[in-house]
């Protein structure tokens, strides 16, 4: 059934703007790390207030481009923003960081490992791979964007616009409450925190060398609890299972090394895989109450907010 327009003004063809669930989201999570920044001001904070605002802006204006101008390049930009608002907020996390929590957590993590594990996973693992294995597991490493991505392509190409809605909100609610666990639980990982404890780098036979060393200059380097890629990974697995079956089947040798890659790279605690499970867990729930719950776009115009209704 359609939906109809609530009856407004003479400009709202003008004003309005409808946001999806994710997108609020998005411009309620970086308004409110802008504010913490402005308020705080630690060190380098205006460059990264700037972006968080504009993080926060973004969504307002190519919401109002999509339904003013409505066509394949708008829609594409404006759905898939929340995938290039990853990076932006990414690479200013730093000050939010050492404001909130400057403290690192890696000798509480090793610790945790040690009691799990009796050894520090990473380590005991180094002399056990070889060189092509390890060009091999940084390749699935670096696939991390392609799976998700692929499955927000294939609902948007097929039309599937409420499918390609929630996976956009499953994937915003990730990026920000693992963002949140990176400032309250922030740590560096073997690589850095335990590298005296290898006897060598990590090497390949082709470009494993060449990554490890490309991903030790991360804009931000705090990021290991739990493990992102962990999560996203199994988060992928679930959603393609559930609804692009052969993309599941694809993707599941890849996801099984990009995991293993997680802690035989070094990049990663034992812990931080653990923890990444219920996280996982955790975000497809609430994304699907989130979806279910918010109407699935709030229309603000002048003076208004609102939700289109059913006739």
């Amino acid at each position: 059934m359609d939906r109809a327009k609530p009856s407004v003004g003479h400009n709202e063809g003008v004003l309005r703007v409808d946001l999806r669930p994710a997108e609020l989201v998005l411009v309620f999570s970086a308004s409110l790390a802008a504010a913490i920044l402005v308020l705080g001001r630690p060190e380098d904070w205006a460059p990264a207030a700037r972006s968080f605002m504009a993080v926060a802006l973004a969504p307002l204006l190519l919401g109002w481009l999509r339904e003013r101008f409505p066509s394949w390049p708008t829609r594409w930009v404006a759905g898939f923003f929340p995938g290039l608002a990853f990076f932006l907020i990414y690479d200013h996390l730093n000050p939010l960081s050492l404001l909130l929590h400057p403290a690192l957590a890696d000798a509480r993590l090793q610790e945790i490992d040690r009691m799990l594990f009796g050894v520090q996973p990473a380590v005991w693992l180094a002399p056990h791979i070889a060189p092509w294995v390890n060009d091999v597991l940084m390749a699935c490493y670096s696939s991390y964007f392609l799976w998700p991505t692929l499955i927000g392509v294939y609902f948007m190409v097929r039309g599937r616009e409420a499918d390609f809605d929630r996976w956009v909100l499953a994937a915003t609610l990730f990026s920000v409450l693992n963002f949140v666990f990176y400032i309250l639980v922030p740590a560096m990982g073997p690589r850095f925190m335990l590298a005296g404890a290898f006897s060598t780098p990590i090497r390949g036979r082709l470009w494993a060398g060449a990554l490890a060393e490309a991903f030790r200059h991360s804009p931000f380097l705090r990021d290991c609890f739990p493990s992102g890629h962990t999560a996203l990974t199994l988060m992928v697995l679930v959603e393609s299972w559930r609804r692009i079956r052969p993309l599941f089947w694809t993707a599941l040798p890849v996801a099984v090394g990009l995991i293993a890659a997680t802690v035989a790279c070094r990049f990663h605690y034992g812990i931080d895989l653990v923890a990444a499970v219920p996280f996982a867990v955790a975000v497809l729930w609430l994304s699907e109450w989130v979806f279910r719950t918010v109407p699935s776009k709030l229309t603000f115009g002048p003076g208004l907010v609102r939700t289109p209704s059913a006739p």
